[in-house]
């Protein structure tokens, strides 16, 4: 590939968006109101029977924020890498559309491609609609 066409891939690839990770809203997540009101009723609980065990809540305590942690970080993964991936599959595809200008051959054979993916998704849906047809027939033979 010529330095030129070089360059301008290489640009492309640092003038596209930054990743934009999608937060998960924290305070949905966890509530502060929520927690001290479950151990305001464990608590009661615990007082009402009698049996206040300062190191059975202090552990009860620390497994349920444990629990909330790996809650909020299993979400905030799951949400990061679906954005990461999202925005690696869009450079990719920013980057193949420059890549295929660059050579005639590519050109057309994407061009090709792209015409071959049209048609069949226009395949897919008649195909769809065909089956949605078929079902009406049989409900209407089944009928009589």
């Amino acid at each position: 590939m010529k330095e030129d066409r070089k360059n301008e891939l290489e640009q492309i690839i640092i003038s596209f968006d930054r990743i934009a990770f999608r937060e998960p809203d924290a305070e949905s997540r966890f509530s502060k109101e929520d927690f001290q009101k479950k151990y305001s009723q464990k608590m009661l609980f615990w007082i009402a029977a009698g049996k206040l065990d300062l190191k059975k809540i202090e552990n009860t305590y620390n497994e349920d924020i444990r629990w909330e942690l790996h809650e909020a970080v299993t979400t905030i993964y799951q949400s990061h890498m679906g954005s990461a991936i999202e925005w690696i599959g869009q450079l990719f595809a920013r980057i193949d559309n420059n890549i295929v200008e660059y050579n005639p051959n590519l050109f057309r054979m994407n061009q090709r491609i792209q015409e071959l993916r049209e048609n069949r998704r226009i395949l897919s849906e008649m195909e769809s609609q065909l089956d949605a047809y078929m079902g009406q027939f049989e409900t209407l033979m089944s009928w009589k």
